[in-house]
């Protein structure tokens, strides 16, 4: 578990600073900590860190909270309807600050989940990977807000761990997510040199990365973040994340993660797109200690 914590050089905006703040109490209260991710982690990776934008803006928070059961989550929902949280006129797991007009959604992962996945919604009869919420949750980066003048931490996913989790939602729900979540990926990958990485190319142990790439920076930069995904995640969900890959380098026709990076990333060039995905795995089966 990581306790880096981060300074904004473009500092979030008091609304979604007064959500969080009460998302942040409220789990502290039941004991835990939640994780930000989505869109939101995103802006605050490149954005408020780095001052690069993204034209795909959000106006939400998403969130996940680790949840022993059904009725730990139901209990965390309750807690902040009673702190001016209402989930009328949203779908599901949607709820909406009364305060501030900031929507968030929430989820939980954890022992809530069984073999990965939390099923059975009653509300739409759903359900979702929690695949790689764990990992990513464990090497969270963290960020210090002030309300009102009270302090509260923060928890929010790394660049890999956003990677990791676009991954297997843009696989877990394909008509919902694929097109934003490739997006995302592809916006990460050609910006993620920019923020403080490319001298990482240029020392052990990736000073590899560039010629093996002919110094093709989209691929390296793929390769490169496979790579960190893979010195931060379990045995399993790495099998789990080759599996979804490699099944877009041997397809001939079902390539939606593919074709979504395509649009994102490659301007249209399929088979360049097919190649940052092929280094994206590479990097997942790369051994960060040599036989």
């Amino acid at each position: 578990m990581t306790d880096t914590y981060v300074k904004l050089l473009n500092p979030v905006d008091e609304a979604k600073c007064r959500t969080l703040a009460k998302l942040e109490l409220t789990a502290r209260s039941q004991g835990t900590e939640m994780l930000l991710l989505g869109a939101f982690a995103r802006d605050l990776l490149f954005w408020h860190m780095h001052g690069k934008e993204s034209r795909r803006e959000t106006m939400d928070v998403d969130i996940v909270v680790q949840m022993k059961d059904r009725d730990a989550y139901n209990l965390f929902r309750s807690m902040l309807i009673e702190k001016g949280f209402t989930d009328k006129d949203l779908d599901f797991p949607g709820l909406c600050d009364t305060e501030t007009n900031v929507e968030v959604d929430l989820l939980p992962f954890g022992d809530i989940a069984k073999d990965g996945v939390i099923t059975d919604w009653p509300e739409n009869d759903d359900s979702w990977s929690v695949v790689g919420m764990q990992e990513a949750y464990d090497h969270a980066l963290r960020l210090a807000i002030e309300v009102d003048g009270n302090m509260h931490v923060l928890r929010f996913v790394s660049v890999p761990g956003l990677v990791l989790l676009k991954i297997v939602a843009a696989y877990d729900r394909p008509k919902q997510r694929c097109k934003r979540d490739t997006y995302d990926i592809g916006f990460v990958i050609k910006e993620y040199l920019g923020i403080g990485n490319k001298t990482r190319l240029q020392v052990f142990p990736h000073n590899d990365i560039m010629d093996k790439y002919n110094s093709d920076l989209n691929r390296a930069t793929a390769c490169l973040l496979g790579r960190e995904i893979r010195t931060m995640v379990s045995g399993p969900t790495k099998d789990y994340v080759i599996r979804l890959l490699a099944h877009e380098i041997e397809s001939h026709s079902s390539c939606p993660f593919t074709k979504g990076l395509q649009d994102a990333l490659s301007m249209g060039k399929f088979a360049e797109s097919k190649n940052i995905v092929r280094a994206i795995l590479e990097g997942l089966k790369w051994s960060p200690y040599p036989p």
